[in-house]
């Protein structure tokens, strides 16, 4: 269970979920298979047991049968809890990966967003807009020059707040794994 935890932090693959599943299915059916008869077998024994009937020998078998089912099931719930706990890890791993890809589209829609509204606006036809601007300069520079100020504004805000650096950074850290 720790290998295939260990791989998934290396590098996911659907593989290892299917695995994953089919041992956390594996225990649960060992557990709730197993523990019935030990329950039984325990209540059985003890009644044995108290008869007095029993020779030394036998009873001390017994109490080794008895440790060995326990720890068998105590086994078999540490390995349920290890798979619990390789998917809660699978499952953070995951939620991480979407956490950055919504970063990075939010950089994305920070960077065209005012873009998109400007070629919108000046794809309207406002009388104001073909009245007034009756030169070639001045639509450029309204168009352009609009568009490159907000373009210069957004890369200034997410330089100042450092999302790049936190982006290239995680992006450089899985690169060199």
């Amino acid at each position: 269970m720790e290998d295939l935890e260990n791989e998934m932090f290396r590098q996911r693959q659907p593989e290892q979920v299917y695995r994953l599943a089919r041992l956390r299915r594996t225990a649960a059916l060992l557990h709730h298979t197993l523990l019935p008869y030990h329950r039984v077998t325990e209540e059985t024994v003890t009644r044995r047991m108290m008869s007095g009937s029993v020779p030394e020998e036998r009873q001390r078998l017994v109490r080794e049968y008895q440790r060995t089912a326990g720890l068998v099931l105590t086994d078999i719930e540490s390995l349920q809890e290890a798979a619990r706990r390789a998917f809660s890890s699978y499952s953070s791993l995951v939620s991480a990966d979407q956490n950055g890809v919504i970063n990075r589209l939010a950089i994305v829609s920070t960077i065209f967003l005012p873009l998109t509204f400007l070629t919108g606006f000046f794809g309207m036809n406002f009388t104001y807009l073909t009245d007034e601007m009756e030169g070639e300069a001045v639509f450029w520079l309204l168009a352009v020059g609009l568009q490159v100020a907000f373009l210069v504004i957004a890369l200034y805000t997410l330089h100042r707040t450092g999302l790049w650096r936190r982006l290239r950074d995680e992006d450089g850290g899985l690169d060199d794994e």
